[in-house]
This record gives C-alpha cells, sequence and structure tokens, in this order.
C-alpha cells in the first residue's frame, strides 16, 4: 500500500458492465486501506454503500426528464435497447440514424448535463485517482487539475491521461 491512503473516485457508466467492473477493482482498493467514491448516476442510490463505498450521485437529465431516481439501476439503457430492438433487424448502415446516432446523443447529453455536478463531486471529495469506465468521457476535472492522475477503463484496458 501507498504511504497514505488514497482518495479514489470512480465515475462509471449508468449500466451494469461499467458499475460492476468499478466495484470490482474498487474493492480491492477498499480492502487495502483507501476511501472509494462512486460518482454514479442517480437510479444507483442505496447500491452502492451497502458494499462499502460512498455514494455521491449525478443526474444525467433534469428532474422529470426520465425520472432516473424512480427507476431501478441502469433501467434507462434496459427500456432504450427493449425499445430499439427493431433496429438491430436492418442492415448497419441503416441503424446510423436510427439507432446509433440516438445512443451517442443520449451518451453526449447525459456528460454535458452531469458536468458541473462531477466538478462538485471532484471539489468534495479531492480525489487522488479519478477512473472512469464510460463511452463518453465526463470527468469534471478541469485540465491540469494538479495531483490528480486520471484513469479510464475501457474492455479489460487501463489508460491514464
Amino acid at each position: 500500500m501507498s504511504e497514505r491512503p488514497l482518495t479514489i473516485l470512480f465515475m462509471p457508466e449508468s449500466a451494469y458492465g461499467p458499475t460492476n467492473n468499478c466495484i470490482g477493482i474498487g474493492d480491492v482498493l477498499r480492502r487495502r486501506g483507501h476511501r472509494v467514491v462512486f460518482a454514479a448516476e442517480a437510479s444507483w442510490k442505496g447500491r452502492l454503500e451497502p458494499l462499502g463505498f460512498e455514494e455521491d450521485l449525478v443526474h444525467l437529465a433534469p428532474p422529470g426528464a426520465g425520472a432516473a431516481a424512480a427507476q431501478g439501476a441502469g433501467q434507462f439503457w434496459k427500456d432504450f435497447v427493449r425499445d430499439t430492438a427493431p433496429e438491430f433487424r436492418k442492415p448497419t448502415i441503416e441503424q446510423l440514424d436510427t439507432w446509433v446516432r440516438p445512443v451517442w446523443e443520449e451518451l453526449i447529453g447525459g456528460a454535458q448535463y452531469c458536468q458541473p455536478q462531477l466538478a462538485q463531486i471532484i471539489g468534495r471529495t479531492r480525489p487522488d485517482v479519478l477512473v472512469e469506465d464510460n463511452v463518453v468521457c465526463r470527468s469534471g476535472a478541469p485540465a491540469g487539475l494538479g495531483g490528480v492522475q486520471r484513469m479510464g477503463h475501457r474492455a479489460g484496458r487501463a489508460t491514464t491521461a
């Protein structure tokens, strides 16, 4: 372990895959004595604290736009995939406007909306390390945030920035 316990801030996408990746890594770090905080989407409320993590939640859309907090964890994406499943019967080129574009618009819109919230969370938690498992980088960390190591985790690869 390092000389002092670190504060590690995880910022996973609101889906089971990315969040479970972060839970596994975070659990190892927590057991080694580090402080682990999750800046997760609001539908994860009450699901991470019982695992020993701190929760500091964000909203990906204004209140009433999907009522994420009232939904189950990751429910928006479950519903989205269910509702758009017929698109997968089309050739990929036709999916660009009917599936790929709407997915990226949702991801980017959520990232833009929650960025100020993430900046506040970073200010409150003062992490030593930021870990992100997300399609769209949504960290609220300003460039050159002194002393903070930024990491991304995608498809089994860790990247640093």
